[in-house]
């Protein structure tokens, strides 16, 4: 028909006007910082570190030769003495906290992240991290804190990545803001990173794509193949959607985006601004979190609900990898310098360097992409929210067909919210992207069904504290203890007035000798309960926060069988504002409800709290 000749010329004279999404212009200050990039630098200080003879997170920190507190104290040196070069721009300083004992770690131990931040100047609450582990272990003995532990590939090699990247690019500005991490406790559980990552959900901070370099020094395989050319990129943001209870996440995968998480999006644009940058390099993008029973710093990030890839090396060589340094039947074991290929190293660094580079001067992905699915229709409509950035040009449109890895074709779209292509939406997967002036091109935005009436296609996630235990006790007597006046005076306050009922009383008193009103929780109530299953009550701020205070929050707290003697007891408190007094008040609860579930759970094993010394102390205060 002549209808169908009109769709077909215009879906043609469409597709002629498309572009292959690997067609596009260099940046010339991304090249000059990928130019930048120096092995000799990076050789110089993997050897630096290897000097150190163990960087073990449990090892000295009374040295300046020995152990992993010189190792850190230089590693800060070196990014203080960078960022004095550049201006002062970059910002390095410790983050440390206390580990307390668990599986790999016997005894309480700092442990100490190093981070430099390079502001942005126009979107700074914006951010994209990069990161390397410095600490090392000798073998698989994780108790060894004196052995020789070089760590030369695992993980100096990740380290000398993210110092060289921060000293080369604290010289430029960028719109975001860039994180340089050179974290501690990897091998004994991602315990840096995961601190990090907790703290910046903590923050609401705006992590846009984290990279982590983890054993990226090798180009030789353990059968003596060469692999200089290539690296291996893990990116999947499937496990995200399942650790970290993200509607967002989980609206993506029900729309057919399983491949297309912000984590999936992150990994399409650092290879191919790598792979744009470093002629002739391929980046492997690999479609999973990581290696099998190999974990990475990533990882905390991804189930903190934030995009996050690995970079690795594609052959790795595991006797060179968590081994006691000795020679053993003529083969050379241990983790040492002279198995690094520096140049290699440094073409890490440069892709790294081109991908970090792109996304800083970049505009944010566009919010709410949304595919209209009002009819049945051969034609794809998309819309998305506008983007604010004052260089803001407008947008890109960049499809694949279902199925596909990459995106194969691209139109520019205009400064429009809105367009209509004439390509099926059943036989193509889409993406939008936003565009500055000077062509930087932000990550794809995977678009959701939008109907009529729809005012986000994606549901803002619910701020909310989420803390769980396991108690030695049935659920009825869970339950027992949350609703009666006795039972939460056994683990919760000393003086409790409450009746079990929907719109009954639950007057909490931390201190039964205030004035009326500011004695702890006064005036609350239950909302719901489900006898030896649910409870849920109204909650407010503490009275050194009198602004919050005056709102209502609501705790609900859930009690699952394990076996007949132990019971899952899982708490969420929700209702959140936001900025002011509400973050304080969120802080001071996410650690106020965790100390409250160890109480409970010490209740059922040592017995009800015995009060007196604390009520003894209020009244010396009276």
């Amino acid at each position: 028909s002549r209808r169908a000749r009109i769709r077909t010329s215009a879906a043609l004279a469409l597709l002629a006007l498309a572009l292959p999404c690997a067609a596009q212009q260099k940046n010339l200050q991304i090249e000059a910082i990928v130019g930048a990039i120096q092995p000799a630098r990076i050789e110089a200080r993997i050897r630096k570190l290897v000097s150190f003879h163990t960087r073990h997170t449990l090892s000295r920190t009374d040295s300046d030769t020995q152990g992993i507190g010189a190792a850190r104290r230089w590693i800060k040196s070196e990014l203080e003495t960078c960022s004095k070069a550049a201006g002062g721009r970059l910002q390095v300083e410790f983050d440390s906290f206390m580990q307390q004992p668990q599986r790999r770690v016997p005894r309480p131990v700092e442990i100490v992240n190093v981070v430099a931040t390079l502001p942005g100047t126009q979107s700074p609450d914006r951010i994209y991290v990069v990161s390397g582990h410095y600490d090392s272990i000798p073998g698989g003995d994780y108790s060894d804190t004196q052995a020789q532990a070089p760590g030369a590939n695992d993980d100096a090699s990740g380290t000398a990545v993210s110092m060289e990247l921060a000293c080369v690019m604290a010289s430029h500005r960028f719109d975001a803001t860039l994180v340089f991490m050179t974290v501690a406790g990897e091998e004994q559980g991602l315990l840096g990173s995961t601190h990090w990552a907790e703290e910046a959900k903590k923050k609401k901070l705006d992590i846009a794509g984290m990279i982590t370099n983890d054993i990226v020094g090798s180009s030789t395989g353990a059968d003596g193949s060469k692999h200089e050319k290539t690296l291996r990129l893990y990116a999947s943001g499937l496990s995200a959607i399942i650790n970290a209870k993200s509607p967002m996440l989980e609206q993506i995968a029900r729309s057919g985006g399983e491949s297309d998480t912000p984590t999936h999006e992150l990994g399409r644009h650092l290879k191919e601004m790598g792979e744009r940058y470093v002629p002739g390099f391929t980046v492997e993008l690999i479609p999973r979190p990581d290696r099998f029973l190999r974990g990475g710093d990533h990882l905390p990030f991804l189930d903190a609900g934030y995009a996050a890839v690995r970079f690795t090396e594609p052959a790795e060589n595991y006797r060179h990898q968590h081994q006691f340094v000795r020679m053993e039947n003529g083969v050379q074991f241990g983790d040492l310098p002279e198995y690094v290929d520096f140049a290699y190293v440094a073409q890490v660094a440069r892709v790294n360097a081109a991908g970090l580079a792109s996304l800083a001067l970049a505009p944010a992905a566009p919010r709410d992409a949304g595919i209209e699915v009002v009819q049945l229709e051969n034609d794809t409509t998309l819309r998305w929210a506008a983007n604010t950035e004052p260089d803001l040009a407008g947008y890109r449109i960049v499809w694949r067909p279902v199925g596909a890895p990459l995106w194969q074709e691209s139109k520019d779209a205009g400064n429009v919210t809105r367009i209509t292509l004439p390509i099926s939406k059943d036989n193509y997967v889409f993406g939008v992207m936003a565009l500055d002036k000077d062509g930087n091109a932000s990550p794809a935005s995977f678009p959701q069904p939008w109907r009529p009436g729809a005012t986000a296609s994606v549901p803002r996630e619910e701020r909310a504290i989420r803390k769980e235990t396991i108690v030695r006790a049935t659920p009825a007597q869970v339950f027992d203890a949350w609703t009666t006046s006795q039972g939460i005076e056994s683990f919760f306050v000393p003086e409790a007035v409450v009746d079990a009922k929907p719109d009954g009383a639950f007057d909490l008193h931390f201190d039964p000798y205030a004035k009326p009103g500011l004695k702890g929780a006064d005036g609350m109530r239950f909302l719901s309960l489900q006898k030896d299953r649910l409870v849920s009550f109204t909650w407010n701020a503490p009275p050194h926060l009198p602004e919050a205070r005056t709102q209502r929050t609501v705790v609900i707290v859930r009690m699952e069988p394990i076996n007949d003697k132990e019971t899952r007891v899982r708490l969420t408190h929700t209702g959140w504002g936001d900025g002011g007094e509400w973050d304080k008040a969120y802080d001071y609860f996410d650690n106020a409800w965790g100390r409250v579930l160890a109480n409970l759970q010490k209740r059922f094993v040592d017995g009800p709290i015995d009060w007196k010394p604390w009520l003894e102390s209020l009244k010396a205060k009276k």
